[in-house]
């Protein structure tokens, strides 16, 4: 049977049945890429702070995650990797930052892809998650997991380039930076 032949439940039930492990201590494990599908810009809200973008991207994006320890990486399949390597050395300083501390995961998702909306709109390239590193929750990093999934899989995957832990003057693992593809 090929991964593609999985049904949706059987999808999560794997996923279920994964929750909660972690990877041995010095080792790399990998995420096989996924295709993601373009997003269509969303309906116009009349919330004050909400506002659509469409996806810069027509075509399907594809996301590599890589993960050494609490460190954590995800790349597009079209991104150059030097811009990689200056983002996780700190190179590109954040030009703005989204606290997740004290959301539950349905609302640090919504916060999250208006963070990313507006921060596209706005002209940014590269900002910053603090989504904690999870020592107070029960077992694991929940908002650190949500947002990993969202960033490369979810809805607002068609708008990122790259994604990587801080570094430690930064926030450490207990942050992330997002290179953000540009608005056309």
């Amino acid at each position: 049977m090929k991964k593609t032949d999985l049904s949706e439940d059987d999808r999560k039930a794997f996923e279920e049945a994964m929750r909660g492990v972690v990877p041995l201590q010095g080792r790399t494990s990998r995420v096989a890429p996924r295709p993601t599908r373009p997003t269509a810009p969303p309906p116009a809200s009349s919330k004050p702070g909400l506002s659509s973008v469409a996806s810069p991207r027509a075509l399907p994006v594809t996301f590599q995650v890589e993960a050494v320890g609490e460190v954590v990486k995800g790349w597009s399949s079209d991104l150059d990797r030097r811009l990689l390597r200056e983002l996780a050395r700190g190179d590109k300083n954040p030009e703005a930052s989204l606290d997740l501390h004290g959301k539950t995961v349905p609302r640090a998702e919504h916060a999250i892809a208006n963070f990313v909306s507006n921060s596209i709109t706005a002209g940014r390239r590269c900002v910053a998650i603090v989504h904690g590193r999870g020592l107070h929750s029960e077992g694991r990093a929940v908002l650190k997991e949500a947002t990993i999934r969202l960033l490369s899989e979810g809805s607002v995957a068609a708008q990122i380039l790259a994604f990587c832990s801080a570094p430690p003057s930064m926030g450490g693992a207990g942050a992330m930076l997002l290179l953000l593809r540009r608005n056309r």
